[in-house]
């Protein structure tokens, strides 16, 4: 329950305006250059005085200069949790005028066990959270996470020989648990590409706008958090939970710091030292690659997800820096949704021309002169599919059960294929689809169609009418020419296709390329069955460190 805590010493201090403020712009350092403070914030609040004190410093500092708004998460762990969170709101939304939402979580369904129960409930509050933040329009979410949350974050992953054990929670990071979440997941504030960029295209944006977890009071420890809250009246909750050592690992870390003396080279002072040497190292490395990045041409083709980049070789005679930029342009093409940074540590040391695969992304040289000599520059593309994993489709798509088309058919919601495209589709057929990888078996079987004017093919441009796409009908060799001119060679296998499930021969056969913006039609079977057939895509969204999209396409 609610409780407020005995005076502390004098020597806890609450946080300060000045103090706030200047964390809460060195969380947003960096964005600072490309987007403004933003005036709309959301608060996660457990009712805890590390959150609750968030609470007051934003009601206190930065309203009404921003929005807040603020959400509690019911896990219904305790018996007690409805009525906490019913307090938790009726204090925020009474003592300090913040608009407040309980959120409630369903676990029945989502298979918990004592083994899993952190990590399921962490995921399935952190979407609750995204979900709410994105129906708010609200691109931030800030949470309470203070100085000794990140002491007994480092003893965990030292305690678990976990690689990254002096890394830090970082103040400013995407939205964790929410992959392929779209206006959530790195998604939701399209940037338009020139309808004239392209002569064959199907892909008219680049997503962008992730929601953002904020962290602004890494640097205070808890002390001065309940300091806060007492200087300016506010309760807090006690969650009893947090001393069961057997409800999660972060529970028995946290009994042995308050219950047992570490040596002095795992104190909280000298282990957040070295945190902070080693922050200060990876962000001297950032600075380093996007010095490097910023020097390199690059051409990116989002019909095919293809990148050709202009490496200058002295600038990456640091081999540090030569790994962190093959992984940074990795990550434009690849379909993985995290790439180890270690997948790159041998071909950073290698002095090989020879093309390598890492991160599920192919990297081939291209010369102009002889092999001897230093490649012009790189082709980068997704890797070839396994047999087995293109043979199945990525997604599936039922619009109508009952087999009877809609009275009133709609869009459906934008859906990740391949870490690579979002896709969207609009269908009054009761077909089901599938959305999957281009197969060499799929453009035998078209060629043959379209030869004996079975099947026609068209190019499509969108019209003003978001309901319908315009046409241009082409002979049947202009399927062989586009892929010859777009994709060729095995990456025209690693290509979004749109095809419809035969349900009586369970035969997938192909009725659109969408990235190139082509579709077939006009005939028996499936090309008759999808003439209404629409979609929108929109190609991932990218980090080319501020450089202008428009100057990074082919």
């Amino acid at each position: 329950m609610f409780r407020k805590s005995l005076r502390l010493s004098q020597s806890a201090q609450y946080i300060k305006q000045d103090e706030f403020l200047e964390a809460l712009g060195r969380m947003w350092s960096s964005k600072r250059d490309t987007q403004p403070l933003p005036k709309k914030y959301s608060l996660a609040i457990s009712g805890g005085v590390d959150s609750m004190a968030l609470a007051v410093l934003c009601k206190e500092y930065i309203y009404p200069n921003a929005q807040l708004d603020a959400f509690v998460v019911d896990h219904k762990f305790r018996k007690t949790s409805t009525e906490e969170a019913r307090i938790i709101q009726k204090t925020l939304e009474g003592a300090l005028d913040i608009p407040t939402k309980i959120l409630t979580l369903s676990l029945k369904d989502a298979n918990m066990t004592t083994s899993n129960m952190e990590t399921t409930a962490r995921r399935l509050r952190y979407q609750a959270l995204g979900h709410e933040c994105r129906e708010l329009r609200s691109r931030i979410l800030l949470l309470g996470h203070h100085q000794d949350d990140q002491y007994e974050s480092i003893i965990q992953r030292l305690s678990t020989s976990h690689t990254t054990g002096l890394r830090v929670m970082q103040a400013l990071s995407n939205m964790p648990d929410c992959f392929g979440l779209y206006g959530i997941h790195q998604s939701g504030d399209p940037k338009p590409v020139s309808r004239t960029q392209y002569s064959l295209t199907g892909v008219h944006a680049i997503e962008s706008g992730s929601i953002q977890i904020g962290r602004p009071l890494l640097q205070f420890p808890k002390e001065r958090l309940m300091a806060t809250c007492e200087k300016y009246d506010i309760p807090w909750i006690e969650d009893q939970s947090n001393k069961d050592v057997k409800l999660t690992s972060r529970n028995s870390i946290r009994h042995i710091l308050q219950h047992h003396k570490f040596p002095s080279a795992l104190s909280k002072e000298r282990l957040l030292a070295l945190s902070a040497s080693k922050q200060a190292q990876s962000e001297a490395l950032t600075s380093s690659v996007n010095r490097s990045m910023g020097q390199t041409k690059l051409a990116l083709d989002i019909r095919t997800g293809t990148l050709t980049a202009v490496i200058p070789q002295t600038k990456l005679e640091n081999t540090n820096v030569k790994i962190a930029v093959l992984h940074r342009l990795a990550t434009l093409v690849s379909p993985l949704p995290l790439i180890e940074v270690s997948q790159f540590a041998g071909v950073g040391k290698s002095t090989s021309r020879l093309p390598f695969t890492a991160g599920d992304v192919y990297f081939q040289p291209v010369y102009s002169g002889t092999e001897q000599s230093e490649p012009t520059h790189w082709l980068l593309q997704r890797a070839p599919y396994k047999s087995q994993e293109a043979q199945k489709p990525h997604i599936t798509m039922v619009f109508h059960p009952n087999n009877n088309p809609s009275p009133s058919p709609a869009w459906t919601n934008f859906r990740l294929w391949d870490n690579r495209f979002w896709i969207r589709i609009f269908n009054s057929s009761p077909k089901t689809i599938n959305i999957r990888p281009l197969l060499p078996n799929d453009i035998t079987t078209l060629r043959t169609l379209l030869k004996n004017k079975q099947l026609k093919i068209y190019s499509t441009t969108p019209s003003k009418d978001q309901y319908r796409l315009k046409y241009t009908q082409h002979p049947p060799s202009f399927l062989k020419e586009a892929l010859e001119t777009v994709a060729k060679g095995p990456i025209r296998f690693t290509l979004l296709a749109i095809a419809i499930s035969d349900e009586q021969t369970g035969e997938s056969n192909v009725c659109a390329l969408p990235t190139l913006g082509l579709r077939f039609g006009d005939g028996a079977g499936w090309g008759k069955a999808f003439q209404g057939l629409q979609w929108e895509v929109r190609y991932k969204e990218v980090d080319l460190v501020g450089g202008d999209l428009r100057h990074c396409l082919n």
